[in-house]
């Protein structure tokens, strides 16, 4: 039997009941004055898409006046209403900034409540993608929605948690760090792979505290026995999570003993034994170092593709590589192509005056003497220890490199090639001739040929890109 799908005519048909119907019968009052809107909707189409509507429209629940039904919804407002409100009658959402500044916080909260489930899905991998920007000026007021409702937000929750593990100053530096709940707090702090050093973890620990009692003078010496109780009131929870016991004896006697008062006596008479006598064991239980889990956000290359990219920023070779669990530096990704865009726009907004960089490629153009494997892809890329600035101008280095490495994590065959050419190391272009040396990786134009290095990286002159990630390389665990 023949059969045609004709569902986008209704989906369109029904869009456009929310454009132009004048036969509603539900009236929603949303916000509270002085910011408050009247909405006009039908009550049918609401109740089939929610199941909170379905309950909330019920004669209980809404005042009647004649036909026409009203229903109260304060705690939305109105910007955020319309977006929920549309995405209702059409299946829609544009969550485009330029359209106005969104709170994608409070969006999704009020989804949430009102049962659209798929809506809340969309919005939660909307906010994943957000950048680093976005991130660190919204991060408090995310983390403490999502760590309110665990079960409810768990795919960003994660997403969140992982951020601030291995970026721990995108949470404590905040502008708002004072605000975070103290569960949220006590879910990051108790992490033993938290990649902070122990004393700035104890530093921002204080900052918090003293937010949270409203106090403004940050010298213990001019506190009140009273403020002293109502700060260790407000960390009471928090004391047990910091590794005092790890901390260097100049970090106790300056930065610990003038806030004992905030510490329980056992724990105070453990840590004088333990920092004035050589070789003496706490009496009470305490925890274990923390140990960072090695935090690397790439679809390139894994933990040991970048330890041997940094074991070469600093001239190690052969058996002196650093080993993933050794290297020193954090590399903080920029850019991915896929998720920011490959453009040399995209490239100037996210990488320009960021410092050292590694640009890494995943490309399927070369061939197997380069190691390229049967899936026919390849990695290569280059560092670059200036900032790229679009200067227009040949940057001199001595430290600069290009790379090409088997994309197979088993295999061995890779390719160093350090600058010869110092005077030419870098191309600092703003525009596709972004790259290393006269050509020997031009990045956006997909070609490399050896001029300036002291070898080619790939047999062709020419390469495609299938992903793109820019690394800022920065030196230490607490960077």
């Amino acid at each position: 039997m023949y059969s045609k799908d004709l569902s986008a005519a209704l989906l369109r048909d029904i869009a456009n009941i929310y454009k132009g119907a004048d036969d509603y019968n539900l009236q929603i009052i949303v916000g509270e004055e002085p910011n408050t809107e009247v909405f006009k909707a039908h009550s049918v189409i609401l109740r089939a898409r929610s199941s909170y509507f379905h309950a909330a429209l019920s004669n209980n629940w809404v005042i009647r006046d004649g036909d026409m039904m009203r229903f109260k919804k304060p705690n939305i407002s109105p910007d955020v209403f319309r977006i929920i409100l549309k995405y209702i009658y059409t299946g829609t959402i544009s969550l485009d900034p330029s359209n106005g500044e969104i709170n994608y916080v409070e969006l999704l909260t009020a989804a949430d409540e009102l049962t659209l489930t798929d809506l809340v899905d969309y919005i939660q991998d909307h906010i994943i993608n957000m950048d680093r920007i976005w991130f660190q000026r919204n991060i408090v007021q995310v983390f403490n929605t999502v760590s309110c409702h665990e079960v409810l937000f768990r795919k960003l929750l994660d997403h969140c948690t992982k951020i601030i593990i291995n970026d721990p100053k995108i949470l404590f530096t905040s502008g708002d760090f004072g605000q975070l709940n103290e569960d949220a707090l006590l879910s990051i702090i108790s992490q033993d792979t938290l990649r902070m050093k122990e004393i700035q973890i104890w530093e921002y620990l204080l900052k918090w505290g003293l937010a949270q009692s409203n106090m403004f003078d940050l010298d213990p010496k001019n506190w009140s026995p009273e403020e002293f109780q109502e700060l260790e009131k407000v960390l009471h929870n928090s004391i047990s999570h910091i590794r005092f016991f790890q901390l260097s004896c100049n970090d106790y006697y300056y930065k610990i003993r003038p806030y004992k008062k905030l510490l329980p006596k056992e724990l105070r008479e453990n840590l004088k034994l333990f920092f004035i006598i050589p070789n003496s064991i706490p009496k009470s239980s305490f925890l274990p170092p923390r140990i960072p889990k090695l935090a690397l956000d790439s679809t390139i290359i894994d933990t040991k593709r970048a330890a041997l990219l940094c074991s070469w920023v600093d001239h190690r070779e052969g058996t002196s590589l650093y080993l993933p669990h050794e290297n020193p530096y954090n590399l903080k990704l920029l850019l991915r192509g896929t998720r920011d865009g490959f453009s040399v726009e995209d490239f100037k907004k996210r990488c320009f005056n960021q410092g050292p960089t590694l640009v890494v490629i995943q490309s399927g153009s070369s061939n197997s003497s380069t190691g390229l494997t049967r899936s026919g892809q390849i990695i290569i890329g280059g560092y670059n220890p200036s900032s790229w600035s679009g200067s227009n101008k040949f940057t001199h280095s001595t430290e600069s490199f290009i790379f090409s490495l088997c994309s197979d994590a088993q295999s061995h065959i890779t390719t160093l090639s350090r600058v010869i050419v110092e005077n030419d190391a870098i191309s600092d272009d703003d525009s596709q001739f972004i790259g290393f040396g006269h050509g020997d990786l031009y990045i956006f134009k997909g070609s490399c040929q050896k001029r300036d290095y002291m070898y080619g990286i790939l047999d062709k002159t020419k390469f495609t890109m299938d992903e793109l990630e820019v690394f800022q390389v920065v030196k230490g665990l607490d960077s």
